[in-house]
């Protein structure tokens, strides 16, 4: 112990080092995951706490640390690759267990912290989710936004959604501006609306989306051959995120939309839905799924 215990107050920096080898030691226990492998010492000692249980866990680990020091003085430090094996593999084992368990329900959270700017303090406006119609005959043409108006998106050019009943135009005006205003995009796009839900993905020539940085995307209902000033307009923001596209690996799509809903991903979760009932016409669940989302939202 005087040995142990000289080393330690020599190199006091080790002892979280220490504390993460006793973390990769039990993992080694348990699954045969440790970075160690080719310390006969932790092999015998990984055999002794399998046929012992969980109580040798406890009592074996004053040597577990003897042990891992023994290691790290003879031994390179664990890679971060070894490193991230572990836990990539104990991320895939919870992943597996709820990929392919089809939701009940898909609830947006709407409490997520966006992981670039801060949400934008003003996201309503005049006609943003409700923009009215081109005439009083026709019913009105609402945005698919969340009740905030703001949402995240993994795509460089994203999808954004309205629900068009029926209108005489034939096409929008999709504006995209920076926080102060300024404009970042701007197109013509078609109106094909399927289901009464239209789709304006974000054109080719759009420059991507900047990760971490706010926009607000505007659709403007081009009631006749130009914009006109009274001409219904529809709203929300967007920021995208750079996520790891590892976290949709073996789920479902319907299990993917729900991973978005729970992370804030409002637009690709809208996708992902959308897709699935546009190729399973037949699958009641995902059609009960998306009509569930769509009729959460505020009627106007």
């Amino acid at each position: 112990m005087g040995r142990n215990g000289n080393f330690i107050s020599k190199k006091p920096h080790l002892i979280p080092i220490i504390a993460y080898l006793l973390y990769l030691a039990i993992l080694d226990a348990m699954s045969d995951l440790s970075p160690f492998q080719k310390s006969p010492r932790l092999k015998a000692l990984s055999s002794t706490m399998r046929s012992r249980g969980g109580g040798a866990v406890l009592r074996g680990g004053g040597l577990i640390i003897a042990l891992s020091l023994f290691s790290w003085s003879h031994a390179s430090p664990p890679s971060f690759a070894q490193k991230a094996h572990v836990f990539n593999h104990l991320s895939d084992q919870a992943s597996d267990q709820t990929s392919n368990h089809t939701p009940d329900q898909i609830v947006f959270w709407e409490g997520f912290e966006p992981p670039g700017d801060d949400a934008p303090q003003e996201t309503s406006g005049a006609g943003s989710r409700d923009g009215g119609a081109c005439t009083a005959s026709e019913p009105s043409i609402r945005a698919l936004v969340p009740d905030s108006g703001f949402g995240l998106t993994q795509a460089e050019r994203p999808t954004v959604f309205a629900q068009v009943p029926a209108t005489s135009a034939q096409q929008v005006a999709l504006i995209v501006t920076d926080e102060a205003g300024n404009y970042y995009e701007r197109a013509f796009l078609p109106i094909a609306t399927q289901d009464d839900v239209a789709a304006f993905t974000f054109p080719s020539e759009f420059a991507p989306l900047s990760v971490g940085t706010n926009y607000r995307w505007s659709v403007v209902v081009v009631c006749g051959e130009t914009v006109q000033p009274d001409d219904p307009v529809l709203s929300g923001w967007i920021q995208r995120s750079d996520t790891d596209v590892l976290q949709m690996n073996g789920r479902s799509p319907l299990n993917q939309a729900q991973w978005y809903a729970q992370n804030g991903y409002w637009y690709d979760m809208l996708s992902v839905l959308r897709t699935e009932v546009r190729s399973h016409p037949r699958d009641i669940q995902a059609q009960a799924l998306w009509q569930s989302v769509v009729n959460k939202l505020p009627q106007p």
